[in-house]
């Protein structure tokens, strides 16, 4: 299968939220730098950085704890509309509950329609052979 990537704008800030207690950029390998080469600005990469490693935390926690982080985030300037969530393992779980928990207080949050200007997507391409 072959996938193409939207040619929209870029977000102005990505944020990375993990799935355990993760404290440091460098968790993630080479995906900071893959940001950067892809014109996302070094000091706009942020972490989540919440801890989750205690069985009493919920799904509903960490949500909280998530928005306590774009709560700072926010307080300096950034403009979370014009922002990419980024997930790996349970923080999907924890980044749809806190969009959700957004919405429903009538919060800003980043976008999630594939319109919006600020999000690219990813998409495959249906080949034009059948498959035998």
């Amino acid at each position: 299968m072959t996938w193409f990537m939207e040619s929209v704008a870029m977000p102005k800030t990505v944020i990375l939220v993990h799935g355990y207690s993760v404290r440091s950029l460098s968790t993630y390998g080479q995906l900071p730098e893959l940001f950067v080469s892809e014109g996302i600005q070094p000091e706009t990469i942020q972490i989540s950085a919440f801890d989750s490693l205690d069985n009493s935390v919920t799904c509903d926690d960490l949500a909280a704890a998530l928005e306590d982080r774009v709560a700072e985030l926010e307080a300096a300037g950034i403009d979370i509309a014009d922002s990419a969530i980024v997930t790996h393992s349970t923080g999907a779980m924890i980044a749809r509950r806190w969009i959700l928990d957004r919405v429903a207080g009538n919060k800003p949050s980043p976008p999630t329609s594939s319109h919006s200007p600020a999000r690219r997507t990813v998409r495959p391409l249906r080949s034009s052979a059948k498959a035998s």
